[in-house]
């Protein structure tokens, strides 16, 4: 932009009300500048020049050194174009422009009106513990077209170039590393560099390192009370919903307490062999435990909200539902499922809540199984995704990492709800969710650069061994023994089943003749992988044994869990996808 001769068509001092604005104008735009640092190159007590170039372009001069300009000016006015910074004013406040590291002795060749090209650019290589992460990120973060960066040399500490990037961060992975990438704007030896002193101190000022304390500070206590602001405002929802829920809550106990009346006599006629049930009404048998809890659930919460002096602790539970809005078959069962102490804990329940309680903040635990998912098993190609599938199929595998002791429980955290957290955490950017209709929310995107996320060491979470003999991720608690069926089907069949009101069952038969025992633990661990209702039922081969029933369009993902846990060889299972898209097949369980 300034190879040619600085024409000025007009240079003339500017008003003082104009200068008070333009100074204004520079400490908001560049947040990160200390009033220090502006006076180095810009005292109170000065005044602006301003000169007028043929094209557009208005240079601000301040006791003979160029500290700005503007584009596309006609009046020039504070309050209506963007302040562009010169090489002065960047070697005063080097933390202004985010900077592209060269070789020594490129940016010479801009004064020989050559380009620097992406070879000379000192790349940084990508962290093999982040998946999403390519070199473009690693090297220079995620950026648009036309944003401006300051190119410094390996062994200089101060900027000899402003260059405007000549693609976005997406279409420079696809150009790859090779031709140019970036504009000069502005070089040392141009003509606006000469128009100034055209000096350059021997280090860095120390002014530098005191402003990004001082900004760094003032966005901490942004942050805290924009914290505290959250804070209350969940205070406030958490008591609206509390009224609406006691008087809500009658009324929901009562529906549910019918529903489940009928479930019990339909379990008596077919215990009693005088029904034999269809899929959908398998599907409303499984349902029996989960009505029965949250039944005692609501009546807890409701005992809780109007009794609470009969409770010390404030640790009231919310109703049993998730704010990870999705569609009907992939909603999950046991968002909100309550932590069970184990047996094999060799202790009391409330020996065993106290310990988790003082060991660990289940605020924390979600926040960092969240951050585990994003840096370990989220991946770039797999968005975007039902927030529901996010929270089942990423966050809580990864909450086993923590080793807490304990179940991860949405009920137990300030936040009582998925999208409220997932809401916090796009407030702090590292996340983009998305409502695309009423019922549907998604993760759209995620920010692999976050300083936060970047801080997150997961190599204190290493994986859990699912050889370990006393570590069982899964919750299966068996394994195939190799023992081959004797007589009948040599394969496990899982199939598609189709039901009224377009609904969809993965079935899953002949477990047994593997040896499998189809109890209680199994069926537990697959509805809590999955997010949906399981249950067992005869079928009309008493050959294939007890069939399991999954809600749902699971044939893949189902073939991986029982291969992956159960020891069984792929090859012994028969999977009928016929019906399943192939985003539902491509899924990584």
């Amino acid at each position: 932009m300034f190879r040619t001769p600085l024409n000025s068509v007009a240079e003339n001092p500017v008003k003082t009300s104009e200068s008070k604005k333009w100074r204004r104008a520079l400490r908001e735009q560049f947040v990160t500048m200390s009033d220090a640092q502006l006076e180095l190159v810009w005292p109170k007590s000065q005044g602006l020049t301003v000169r007028k170039l043929p094209n557009r372009v208005l240079v601000y001069y301040c006791l003979g050194q160029p500290l700005f300009y503007t584009t596309d000016a006609k009046g020039g006015h504070a309050d209506e174009f963007a302040c562009h910074p010169t090489l002065y004013l960047l070697h005063a406040a080097p933390q202004l422009l985010p900077q592209i590291a060269v070789y020594d002795g490129l940016p010479e060749k801009l004064k020989q009106g050559t380009e620097i090209f992406m070879p000379g650019v000192v790349l940084t290589e990508p962290d093999p513990t982040q998946r999403a992460q390519s070199w473009v990120t690693a090297t220079f973060g995620r950026f648009q077209k036309g944003e401006v960066r300051a190119v410094v040399e390996q062994s200089a500490w101060y900027a000899s170039a402003i260059v405007e990037w000549a693609f976005s961060s997406d279409e420079l992975e696809m150009k790859g590393n090779k031709g140019k990438a970036f504009d000069a704007v502005h070089f040392i030896g141009d003509h606006l560099w000469n128009s100034g002193n055209k000096k350059v101190v021997d280090e860095c000022p120390a002014t530098a390192d005191e402003a990004m304390k001082l900004y760094n500070a003032k966005l901490t206590e942004e942050r805290l009370a924009r914290e505290a602001v959250e804070r209350e405002k969940a205070r406030a929802i958490q008591q609206a919903d509390d009224a609406a829920f006691v008087e809500d809550a009658p009324r929901q106990i009562k529906r549910k307490q019918k529903t489940l009346r009928q479930i019990v006599e339909l379990r008596v006629k077919v215990e009693a062999g005088l029904v034999v049930p269809t899929p959908e009404q398998h599907e409303r048998l499984a349902r029996e435990t989960v009505l029965s809890e949250e039944i005692a659930d609501i009546e807890a919460r409701l005992d809780r909200l109007l009794h609470p002096e009969k409770y010390p602790v404030d640790d009231i539970p919310a109703r049993d539902e998730s704010n990870c809005v999705t569609d009907t078959d992939s909603a999950p069962a046991d968002v909100a499922e309550s932590t069970e102490p184990s047996a094999a804990d060799g202790a009391t329940g409330t020996d065993v809540k106290s310990e988790v309680k003082s060991e660990v903040s289940m605020d924390d635990m979600l926040e960092n199984a969240f951050l585990l998912a994003l840096k370990t098993s989220v991946r770039v190609k797999d968005l975007p995704m039902l927030v529901s599938t996010f929270f089942a199929q990423h966050v809580k595998p990864a909450s086993q990492r923590l080793r807490t002791g304990a179940d991860l429980n949405l009920k137990q955290t300030r936040f009582k709800k998925l999208g409220a957290f997932l809401d916090h955490m796009a407030a702090e950017g590292l996340v983009k969710v998305v409502t695309e209709k009423a019922g549907v929310q998604k993760l759209v995107s995620f920010d692999s650069v976050n300083a936060r996320l970047l801080s997150f060491d997961q190599a204190q979470y290493p994986e859990v061994e699912s050889d370990g003999g006393d570590i069982d991720p899964s919750g299966l608690g068996q394994r195939w023994d190799g023992t081959m069926p004797r007589k009948g089907s040599k394969c496990i069949n899982v199939s598609l089943v189709k039901k009224k009101g377009n609904k969809n069952i993965t079935c899953v038969d002949n477990l047994e003749n593997f040896g499998i025992i189809m109890d209680e633990p199994l069926k537990r661990a697959v509805s809590r992988h999955f997010s949906v209702s399981v249950s067992y039922a005869g079928g009309p081969d008493v050959s294939k044994g007890t069939l399991m029933f999954v809600q749902g369009k699971y044939v893949v993902q189902l073939v991986e869990f029982l291969s992956k846990n159960l020891q069984i060889p792929k090859k012994h299972f028969v999977g009928n996808a016929k019906g399943v898209s192939k985003r539902d097949k491509a899924v990584n369980v």
